[in-house]
């Protein structure tokens, strides 16, 4: 954990080094251009300027004369000398030095950690080997930080120390802080109170210090310093926690004022996470802590800037740091959660009031933080069943909220809400099964529940959002829940009938409605889901088509009249709509193709049920052929036309390839004249009509 510890601020330290440096490279540059620029004023003078300005307006008007007289261009020789003096002081771009970087910057703090570091070793084990009282050995510590703290403060009054004594006067208070700390911790020679009376002190000395001097890198060092002492030092988990949080209390008072620093909060909250959440392992953290950590960034919230980004995430962080140690505080407890993220939920609310009136824009998240509280609650107290009928019901109010102005922005949490509901529709159980799944009487029984008030919810707030893709995504939801709760009514009624064929051909029928109604609205509404749900659909329902096509059962079959034909009839007409809405020929030809296959598959059924009658297959594909040659040369229908044409050579090819070779003298004569004549009808319809 240490390392842990240890690593993370490093890289913080880094990721502050490069803003530091261009902070004071600026300032130092800035510093530099107003002396040159003072004393070059002072050098000239007033009136030595001006007489050099009357002398250059002079020679331009020569020159202008000039041209004006014989049409020269002039030269202005005193324009270009200036260009060229302006052109030579331009300024160049730095390039990026590396020993500026790491031998002037980041070296001096990665030096300033490791002699916090040895510090702790020294009293911890060096000092064991050494006869020296404990007082001897804390003063001699405070003397160090003090003494490194008077020449740092020294130091900062040269321009080129600046830098390198800020870093020193960070590591002085480090070393006070860890003397502090394990005055108390090793030696014991002061009580816990003391210790944080001196602690707090340190930690107020830091800040102000960094306050007047204006400096972020002795500030950082310090928060390190602060951090580890503890930590590293084996202080009691009621010190360390507690010094913690004031010290996170402590940063936000600073950042109220020094708005531009104010992401170091969110390294404090993240760093105090981590380190309380290693005790709740042990189960040594009381639930107060956090919850006090809480109450003060609460506080920051209602009176920090409107509106900053790193205030925003700030506030989400702390949220869900509470949220976090308090499912994991009362994991096996949710009676006891519930109630919990209730009263939170209301205290949210009370504030999302509150800052509203003050015209705080962090009600808006405040309101977030409400739904997600309530979401919790319900999760925790309720049963699936009611579960999923709460977040529909919230889903609603929500909906008609959203339509004032003020709600607007909470357009998002209707969604959240919804999604939660039908993923709770998939999950909730009833007497231990699945509801989804469930065998129960028909159409009265706790599915319908569980699906119809999340339907009914759906589709009036898609009513009201009538004009919006949200409206159209929760028609879509709405629709799909119709047809999934179908399935499981099916599925209910014919589970034990032992045909899974049929109860395939149900559910393909259901896909190509759902398809066609989706296609529908994505036309009338022109919304991207629709179509590709429609789509998705379509696609499922061939693949089922073709699997339930080739597993069906003829027992006690019917020609044309079964489930099989049903699907094969309504995917037809699927695409015979498509073709039309779309005016497109590829449905055309899939509506064709789908018509020759339900034309095989009847007459495979029937040779299947008389073995003696294999020659109805190729009479079949004739019967089609001829069927929708003869329409496409009556209606000048050119895809029927050549549907037919191909269909009729692929009769021809199994008529004298495979019938004429296996079957009867008669079966034979009655395949070639009922071959010949529908050929010849064609032929006859089409030299007819042309």
């Amino acid at each position: 954990m240490e390392f842990i510890i240890f690593f993370v601020l490093i890289l913080w330290l880094i990721a502050l080094q490069n803003k530091v440096v261009k902070l004071s490279d600026n300032v130092e540059q800035l510093k530099k251009c107003a002396e040159s620029y003072i004393l070059k004023n002072l050098k000239n003078g007033k009136e030595q300027i001006f007489e050099q300005k009357q002398s250059e307006i002079q020679d331009i008007q020569k020159q202008v004369q000039f041209q004006n007289a014989s049409g020269k261009e002039p030269e202005n020789k005193n324009i270009h000398n200036n260009t060229e003096h302006k052109e030579i002081q331009k300024p160049q771009k730095e390039n990026f030095d590396f020993q500026t970087i790491f031998l002037g910057n980041i070296f001096n703090k990665i030096g300033a950690i490791a002699i916090i570091i040895s510090i702790i070793i020294f009293i911890k084990l060096v000092s064991s080997f050494i006869v020296i009282t404990p007082a001897i050995k804390i003063f001699t510590g405070f003397l160090f930080g003090v003494c490194m703290i008077a020449g740092a403060l020294l130091m900062h009054k040269k321009e080129n120390l600046k830098n390198y004594s800020e870093v020193l006067l960070g590591t002085g208070f480090a070393d006070l802080f860890i003397t502090a700390f394990c005055g108390y911790t090793l030696f014991g020679l002061y009580n816990s109170v003391t210790t944080i009376v001196i602690g707090v002190l340190l930690l107020l000395a830091t800040f102000i210090v960094a306050d007047r001097m204006r400096t972020l890198s002795m500030l950082v060092i310090g928060l390190i310093g602060g951090y580890m002492t503890p930590f590293l030092s084996g202080a009691e988990t009621p010190l360390i926690i507690g010094y913690l949080i004031f010290l996170n209390m402590i940063s936000l008072i600073y950042t109220l004022k020094y708005k531009k620093h104010n992401y170091i909060n969110i390294i404090n909250l993240l760093i105090t996470m981590l380190i309380m959440s290693t005790y709740i392992y042990g189960m040594s953290l009381n639930i107060g802590y956090p919850i006090v950590l809480w109450a003060i960034y609460l506080v920051y919230d209602l009176i920090r800037e409107k509106g900053n980004s790193a205030d925003n995430i700030l506030s989400w962080i702390n949220y869900g740091i509470l949220t976090m140690f308090s499912i994991m505080l009362f994991k096996d407890a949710h009676i006891i959660l519930g109630y919990m993220f209730g009263a939170v939920a209301l205290v949210y609310a009370g504030l999302a009031m509150f800052s509203g009136r003050i015209n705080n824009n962090v009600f808006k998240t405040y309101e977030y933080y409400v739904l997600l509280n309530i979401w919790f609650f319900v999760f925790y107290i309720l049963t699936d069943i009611q579960s999923v009928i709460s977040w529909s019901v919230i889903a609603l109010v929500l909906s008609f909220m959203t339509l004032k102005e003020n709600f607007s922005h909470l357009n998002k949490m209707v969604l959240g809400y919804y999604f939660t509901a039908i993923t709770g529709i998939f999950l909730a159980k009833y007497d231990g099964a699945f509801c989804i799944t469930a065998h129960y009487n028909p159409i009265v029984n706790i599915r319908a529940l569980l699906f119809g008030i999340p339907i009914i919810s759906m589709l009036i707030s898609a009513h009201l959002h009538r004009k919006t893709d949200k409206g159209n995504l929760l028609n879509l939801c709405g629709i799909s829940l119709i047809y999934l709760y179908f399935v499981g009514e099916i599925n209910s009624i014919l589970a034990n009938k032992n045909n899974f064929s049929n109860l395939l051909m149900i559910y393909t029928t259901l896909a190509f409605v759902y398809s066609v109604q989706t296609k529908r609205l994505s036309i009338t509404t022109k919304y991207a889901g629709f179509n590709a749900v429609s789509c998705l659909m379509t696609i499922c329902g061939l693949f089922g088509l073709i699997i339930g096509a080739y597993f069906f059962k003829t027992d006690n079959y019917i020609v044309l009249l079964n489930m099989r034909g049903v699907a094969f009839l309504t995917a037809i007409i699927t695409f015979i709509l498509f073709a039309k809405w779309k005016k497109s020929k590829f449905y055309k030809y899939l509506a064709v193709t789908l018509g020759f296959l339900l034309c095989h598959t009847e007459c495979t059924s029937i040779t299947k049920i008389h073995e003696d009658m294999n020659y109805i297959i190729s009479l079949g594909w004739v019967l089609y052929a001829g069927v929708i040659t003869i329409t496409g040369i009556i209606k000048n229908i050119n895809f029927l036309k050549y549907s037919g044409i191909i269909i009729s050579i692929l009769a021809i090819f199994r008529i004298f390839i495979y019938d004429l070779a296996k079957v009867d003298m008669l079966y034979k004569l009655i395949i070639s004249f009922v071959l010949g004549i529908i050929l010849l009808l064609v032929s006859y319809l089409y030299s007819k009509r042309k």
